[in-house]
């Protein structure tokens, strides 16, 4: 697990990600977790699915 930080409106906002690497340490899965996602929504009136997608995007590009 680890912690991704993405900006909105001015505002920045923590989201805990699970990552999934197999043995040899390759990528395998990014997941935001919801409950995360789901009140950065609820603060930001952002959709939770769009949250969902920025989180994982940022974890993408920078290794947590």
């Amino acid at each position: 697990m680890g912690k991704v930080t993405i900006t909105l409106n001015g505002k920045e906002f923590q989201i805990t990600v699970k990552i999934a690497r197999d043995l040899r340490g390759i990528l395998l899965n990014i997941s935001a977790e919801f409950e995360d996602c789901k009140r950065v929504s609820q603060e930001s009136g952002i959709p939770v699915r769009d949250i969902i997608r920025f989180a994982e995007e940022k974890a993408r590009a920078s290794p947590v």
